[in-house]
């Protein structure tokens, strides 16, 4: 009976085991709690959750978190707003009194840790992991542009001289919100300065090229993000992205039984966060020279050649095609004309040739060079 009562655990109960989970000693979120009560009050703020540190309180808690995301999070969200009001001297939550109606930021809740068998790149994603709680690892390679969405709508009623609001949701909500009963008054106004809104962004994330399978595309997937983790990342990072996947209905596509999926991420980090910016000394640019120098006295030559002949050593010839990606690599410098005119330093390499000539192995050798390198393809073209 125990077993059965807490497999289909209550929400009641589960914001009870949340709430005895943030203030046991293992999660140690006291002092993020504490942050987040004293913190900017004009931003979004999150809390991030350890999945590892859930497990440890309670394995059967994570297992139902990894299964039906939706649920918790709604629910221990209001758990986390609860407690940081009573941290804070000011209340976080929306209040409405006749007069006016002031926003105050929201909270949010992310996940971090170990997701198990649902880490996942996007060439992984089965239909099975449809409304789980997943983690995906790869190369953002387009990110839109950030977008306002209204969340909460406030209008004026000069009948009633009382302000009324209105929710909005998408797909892309957790639990669906419902509006007011009545928004036929015809006089009413909106308020667009004490409406609430949020930021919206979809990005693109591609899997690794390390990862993808040789003679394969790799695949991609839509992740969507918003509010405070709008703008974090750029095309060519790696990231590691916690989320809802979801399916989503488009316009006309019912009858063919066909969805978009997209993934609602709760938190996203970049998975390497290295400089990859060159940074050099005058010590750094006197050995450059010298070694140069020295390969010349040596006998190997230029410093282009040995770079060339070094690049892609697997590969034999092609060393026209070889020292062209080299330069492409280091960059030319920019210049700027007397009449003001800018020319780019950036050099551009089209390789055409017949099949099976390397081209594609040759431009994978490039991509591993580079810091900041997407795996992209066209028709016809790597």
């Amino acid at each position: 009976r125990l077993r059965c009562f807490r497999d289909h655990m209550a929400d009641d109960d589960s914001n009870a085991y949340f709430e005895s989970f943030l203030d046991s000693k293992h999660g140690s979120y006291g002092a993020r709690l504490g942050e987040l009560a004293t913190g900017d009050n004009t931003t979004d703020l999150r809390l991030l959750v350890d999945l590892n540190e859930i497990r440890r309180f309670d394995s059967k808690l994570a297992v139902q978190l990894m299964q039906r995301p939706a649920e918790f999070i709604s629910s221990w969200t209001k758990v986390v707003v609860g407690k940081v009001e009573q941290l804070s001297s000011q209340p976080l939550r929306q209040r409405m009194t006749e007069s006016a109606i002031s926003p105050a930021p929201q909270i949010h809740l992310g996940f971090t840790g170990n997701f198990g068998s649902n880490q996942l790149s996007p060439r992984g994603l089965r239909a099975s992991h449809l409304g789980r709680l997943i983690c995906l690892e790869g190369v953002v390679t387009r990110c839109s542009l950030s977008q306002t969405k209204v969340v909460r709508s406030v209008h004026w009623s000069a009948t009633t001289c009382k302000f009324m609001t209105r929710e909005y949701s998408d797909l892309s909500e957790l639990l669906t919100k419902s509006g007011p009963a009545d928004m036929n008054d015809p006089s009413l106004e909106m308020e667009y300065g004490l409406s609430v809104y949020k930021d919206n962004q979809v990005l693109t994330i591609q899997e690794s090229p390390e990862w993808a399978p040789l003679g394969q595309l790799p695949r991609s997937v839509d992740v969507i993000v918003e509010n405070d983790l709008v703008g974090m990342v750029k095309p060519g990072d790696r990231v590691r992205c916690a989320g809802i996947y979801r399916a989503l209905l488009q316009d006309g596509l019912l009858s063919s039984g066909m969805f978009r999926t997209a993934v609602l991420a709760n938190s996203l980090t970049k998975h390497s966060t290295k400089d990859v910016s060159v940074g050099l000394t005058l010590g750094d640019i006197e050995n450059i020279k010298a070694i140069a120098s020295r390969l010349e006295i040596s006998g190997y030559g230029s410093t282009l050649s040995v770079l060339s002949a070094a690049f892609a050593a697997s590969i034999h010839g092609h060393e026209a095609v070889k020292r062209a990606l080299v330069l492409q690599l280091v960059g030319g410098a920019e210049k700027i004309l007397v009449n003001g005119c800018r020319l780019r330093g950036d050099i551009n390499v089209l390789l055409v040739g017949d099949p099976s000539t390397a081209k594609s192995q040759l431009l994978r050798a490039a991509m591993r060079l580079a810091p900041l390198a997407v795996s992209t393809t066209g028709r016809g073209s790597s």
